[in-house]
């Protein structure tokens, strides 16, 4: 009975597929390190955006100085002073919120939210705008 090892040719080629086997796996790792950083940052914008939103409705109910925020005015590119603010999540990113107020039917107002990364990249993911009406108390 004869043992027979793995010839140096059956070896490289071994190495060579083993070798293209995890290339390809890292490209999967990396494709999907980059999806979950673009769904971590939409929870975020969308949880700022949130907490703006409950702050417009504390205003109008409350009637308090903040209410000057939901004065017709500001811009969704430009930052307006009582129109735009910036937060850091919990993540440690800076959030970038501006508004533009309309006046709505009756006493109502408009509100156009519009959240970003301030420092945007290719992971992050783009601008989210939101949209409702506030009822303002009278």
């Amino acid at each position: 009975m004869t043992v027979r090892g793995f010839t140096l040719i059956e070896l490289m080629i071994a190495i060579v597929i083993l070798a293209l086997a995890i290339l390809g796996m890292a490209t999967v790792l990396l494709g999907t390190s980059q999806w979950q950083e673009r769904s971590e940052s939409a929870l975020e914008l969308t949880t700022a955006a949130e907490a703006k939103l409950e702050d417009f409705r504390d205003y109008s109910a409350a009637r308090t100085a903040d209410t000057v925020q939901l004065l017709p005015g500001g811009s969704l590119t430009s930052s307006v002073d009582d129109h735009a603010d910036s937060l850091r999540s919990a993540e440690g990113r800076w959030i970038l919120r501006r508004w533009e107020v309309t006046s709505g039917p009756g006493s109502a107002r408009t509100v156009a939210l519009r959240v970003a990364p301030r420092n945007e990249n290719d992971h992050t993911g783009a601008a989210r705008d939101f949209h409702t009406i506030i009822l303002m108390a009278p």
